[in-house]
């Protein structure tokens, strides 16, 4: 996963939220001026009853809500052997890749990437004018219509309007890039107020988005069906996840949990919004960028460089010696690209959590970040044809796989530390502000690495 994860504002811990609700009200009974709002909003503060998420159900829905925030970019660039059959050569299918089959991940990365700062720009000035109910249901909707139309559109002989049909594409993935980014941004902040659990399997719902994604589409390749069916049934798994995943949405906002954590979430934003000093406070952005600079360097440079190589140039890979390879062809992208890949960046994450470097040295993220590079130019040498200036160095599909291992286990690792550590290091009436500054810096580098991966694949 990458869309996901990350495009967003960083959830704020329950128990930084409660201490922030303290703080805030402290201040606010000192000013005599603000007495009357302090001793209403007393009065309308939910209470604290022993809950009980019951069979854990909303921790659940939320690990799906994490997962459909990114399951329509990874369905998208998984879907190679369609793209590929859908944007061949019709005349002459042993001339090789044609200029479609080349560019079209990389485009795709773009429309998917790119909106993201819109998204971040949208959700800071804009956001709070919009109810996230309003804000989730109306994206949910728009990506249910638009993957459906998509699983109609492979199902379609588009042979005679080629360049017709890649531009309706990327504009989809435009149109979902926005939506997704909205509804990650919406789930993030509803979330905010929940126990960490919650926060948790969000965060781990997007990262085994990619893997769901392949999984599926191994499934449907083994079913020996021509490309075009295989994509539709595909494509429908990710459909009825998308419709699950509403339909428990729906569900989850009914429930006493949901409705007692969500009350306590608007209460500490109607705190907020009476305290024109901390408000003031939380905007000082440059006290935040030089108290995290190391971890938004460091987010910037992991997605950046990740997303020059994935997918764009990942998926051009192929085995010199088809037979020596474990996998059937037809699975090797499959397994050995996006598989490998969202495996080893769960595994990051996980080990992210467990093993974080130290707090007080986030010097390391930006090593570690930096260090990255070798592993482009290595993908760079990789078996990539077609190719017009590098040579290939690494023949070898075994040394292609320890790459994408090591870009993905980099990348996972990267950004959960950076991600958790960041407002560790502001005070908690600060943390808030400094989730919308990593947004920013994750969509600077989804940004950056999606324009850059385009030229990349020039030089090769």
């Amino acid at each position: 996963m990458l869309a996901g994860e990350g495009y967003n504002r960083l959830p704020v811990d329950e128990t930084d939220a409660i201490e922030e609700d303290n703080t805030l009200q402290t201040e606010n009974d000192e000013s005599n001026s603000d007495s009357s709002d302090d001793s209403l909003i007393d009065s309308q503060a939910p209470q604290n009853p022993i809950l009980h998420d019951k069979y854990r159900m909303i921790e659940i829905i939320s690990g799906l809500l994490g997962l459909i925030c990114c399951i329509p970019w990874n369905i998208f660039i998984t879907a190679t052997d369609c793209w590929k059959y859908k944007f061949r050569n019709v005349n002459d299918s042993s001339s090789g890749s044609t200029q479609l089959q080349v560019y079209f991940n990389s485009y795709l990365s773009m429309a998917n990437n790119v909106p993201n700062i819109l998204v971040v720009l949208f959700m800071i000035f804009y956001g709070h004018k919009i109810t996230a109910t309003i804000r989730s249901v109306t994206s949910m909707l728009i990506i249910m219509i638009l993957m459906i139309l998509s699983t109609v559109l492979v199902k379609v002989d588009s042979d005679n309007w080629q360049n017709a049909f890649f531009w309706i594409i990327i504009v989809s993935v435009l149109i979902l890039g926005l939506c997704t980014g909205i509804l990650a941004s919406s789930i993030s902040g509803v979330v905010s107020s929940f126990p960490s659990n919650c926060i948790q399997a969000v965060v781990l719902g997007q990262a085994i988005a990619g893997i769901f994604a392949v999984i599926c589409q191994i499934i449907s390749l083994r079913a020996h069906a021509d490309p075009r069916s295989s994509a539709m049934y595909y494509f429908i798994c990710a459909d009825m996840l998308l419709i699950i995943a509403f339909v428990a949405y729906l569900i989850a906002r009914k429930t006493p949990y949901y409705r007692f954590y969500r009350k306590r979430g608007m209460f500490t934003l109607s705190i907020d919004n009476i305290s024109e000093r901390s408000i003031a406070r939380r905007s000082d952005l440059i006290a935040i960028c030089r108290a995290i600079w190391p971890h938004l360097l460091a987010v910037f440079l992991i997605l950046s460089i990740t997303l020059i190589v994935y997918p764009p140039l990942l998926v051009l890979v192929a085995p010199k010696n088809k037979d020596s390879v474990i996998v059937s062809e037809e699975l090797f992208l499959p397994i050995f690209c996006f598989l490998l890949f969202n495996i080893n960046d769960l595994l990051g994450r996980l080990i992210g959590k467990w093993f974080p470097f130290p707090q007080s040295k986030p010097i390391f993220l930006i090593i570690l970040a930096v260090s990255r590079l070798i592993l482009v130019f290595g993908l760079m040498v990789c078996n990539i044809h077609p190719r017009n200036h590098l040579p290939v160095l690494f023949e070898s599909e075994y040394i292609y796989a320890i790459l994408v291992m090591l870009l993905g286990l980099s990348n996972g690792y990267g950004l959960t530390v950076s991600m958790f550590q960041a407002p560790l290091a502001v005070k908690p009436e600060l943390q808030e502000k400094t989730g919308f500054i990593i947004s920013a810096a994750l969509g600077l580098g989804v940004f950056s690495g999606s324009i850059a991966s385009n030229v990349v694949l020039r030089l090769i």
